[in-house]
């Protein structure tokens, strides 16, 4: 299931273009999670990782947080039968 108003960064275009002249390409994902946790936006993101991380923080007065960041390493995909690199999203993004 995908997550609503999930933006992957680059598109899938722009990742196989980059594909091409560089080994490496960061790929990120945004979406508006006024109605999720981070904690539950993070497992839900996260839950097939191989490793991962959740970075939160607080204001001072605690009344107010600060944005929370997420990372974690995925398995990008590719096709033997296409010969053509890819990625994937994790099940359940």
């Amino acid at each position: 299931m995908a997550k609503e108003g999930l933006r992957v960064r680059p598109s899938r275009e722009e990742f196989l273009r980059l594909a091409e002249r560089y080994k490496t390409i960061p790929v990120w994902a945004e979406w508006s999670a006024d109605l999720d946790t981070p904690v539950r936006a993070f497992a839900s993101l996260f839950s097939e990782a191989d490793s991962a991380f959740l970075l939160e923080s607080a204001e001072q007065d605690l009344r107010a947080g600060g944005s929370p960041s997420a990372g974690g390493s995925l398995r990008p995909s590719t096709s033997s039968r296409t010969e053509r690199r890819g990625w994937s999203t994790p099940t359940g993004a």
